[in-house]
Parts: structure tokens; C-alpha cells; sequence
């Protein structure tokens, strides 16, 4: 499982929300764990979205099957970069390229 505890948000929006990653046999996998499901990604980049004073979410960006966000929230950008750094690690040990990006979506 990959994922930070922070400000959780409940995602009622029309986005596409992941609580955690799941990396099996090469593959990563949105977990949602409202909804249950899990969702195979080809992640092109991981970005993030700015709130008032900081990032505050995660965003898997895809050439298809449009960007994944993160349930999770981010109080501080610390916070926020360290969580998308570790699933660029994630995401790399997998086998799969994925950019971090160097600022928000």
C-alpha cells in the first residue's frame, strides 16, 4: 500500500479518486476505497493541484482514462511532495515510467 495519512476528503465530485496505489506483478492499481474497486492505471505523470496556501492533492495523470486525484489532502507541501515522490518510487520499481511532475496539474 502506498499512501500518507493527511486530511482525508470524501471526493464528491465528478474527478476520478484513489486512496491508495496498489503495485502487483508490473502492474498499478487506483484503489477506491469508498467505492471498492480497483482500477489498472498507465500513469504518464504525477502532478498535483495548488490549494489556497499549499498543494494539496495528488494527480495521476493518464493519456487515457483521464487523471486519477487522491482522496488523501495535503496540509503542507513537504507532506504533499514526500507521498508523490514515494509512489514515483512505487511506480518505477514496478517497471513503469512515470514523471514526477515539477509543479501542480
Amino acid at each position: 500500500m502506498i499512501g500518507t495519512p493527511g486530511i482525508e476528503d470524501t471526493g464528491t465530485d465528478d474527478r476520478q479518486y484513489f486512496d491508495r496505489l496498489k503495485v502487483a506483478d508490473g502492474h498499478v492499481w487506483a484503489v477506491d476505497d469508498i467505492a471498492n474497486t480497483e482500477t489498472p492505471l498507465e500513469i504518464r505523470s504525477i502532478g498535483w493541484t495548488e490549494g489556497s496556501t499549499s498543494p494539496t492533492r495528488i494527480v495521476l495523470h493518464q493519456d487515457r482514462g483521464g487523471d486519477w486525484h487522491s482522496r488523501i489532502t495535503y496540509d503542507s507541501a513537504h507532506a504533499l511532495h514526500a507521498a508523490a515522490a514515494e509512489m514515483s518510487r512505487s511506480i518505477h520499481a514496478a517497471g513503469r515510467p512515470a514523471v514526477l511532475s515539477a509543479g501542480p496539474a
